[in-house]
């Protein structure tokens, strides 16, 4: 798409024909999306960052100056979506898979028992944090992180928008993550 069209589109979105952004979304789609990947190399979690975007622009096209070219600044709000998205996974632990935990039926006492004991008091410590969350959160937790089920799944299953999982799930982890730094401090 050519730049002429994608400022006219965004001038028009901006003066609220809401016509006027699905050929924008359309005619970005393979940039935004490219630049994403750049980023996160994960097609999945790119697609997701650039309708973050998109959710972000259409919340901030009121202050799009239509006298500037629209894509560096779509481009910008991308990149800082994109940005926020790494420093959280940074900061957040890889999650551990509850099959990675084993299952202590089949665990014979004899088999590694300092491994075993670990695994024990980690599912313990597990289990009473998440069940000191709140019901929705916990139960995030536990389909995406646990039971590893994908983001649409889960969201379906609890009768969430993709957006809205995605906010309980990160207070849900961080909360889980806080309570057991404070277990392990004090």
């Amino acid at each position: 798409m050519e730049h002429a069209t994608i400022d006219s589109l965004a001038s028009a979105y901006r003066n609220g024909r809401a016509e006027a952004l699905p050929p924008l979304v359309t005619g970005l789609a393979r940039t935004l999306l490219a630049q994403a990947y750049r980023y996160v190399h994960d097609w999945d979690q790119a697609a997701d960052l650039v309708q973050d975007t998109w959710l972000r622009v259409t919340e901030a096209i009121g202050r799009f100056d239509a006298r500037r070219p629209f894509l560096p600044w779509v481009r910008t709000i991308l990149r800082h979506c994109c940005l926020q998205y790494l420093a959280a996974q940074a900061r957040r632990p890889e999650p551990v898979p509850l099959a990675a935990l084993g299952d202590p039926a089949t665990e014979k006492a004899s088999d590694q028992p300092d491994i075993m004991t670990d695994r024990a008091d980690l599912r313990r410590r597990l289990a009473r944090h998440l069940a000191g969350l709140p019901d929705t959160q916990r139960q995030a937790v536990v389909m995406i992180d646990l039971e590893q089920l994908d983001h649409a799944e889960a969201a379906l299953a609890l009768d969430l928008t993709p957006a809205s999982l995605r906010v309980i799930l990160h207070r849900g982890r961080r909360a889980l993550a806080r309570r057991m730094e404070l277990e392990e401090t004090s």
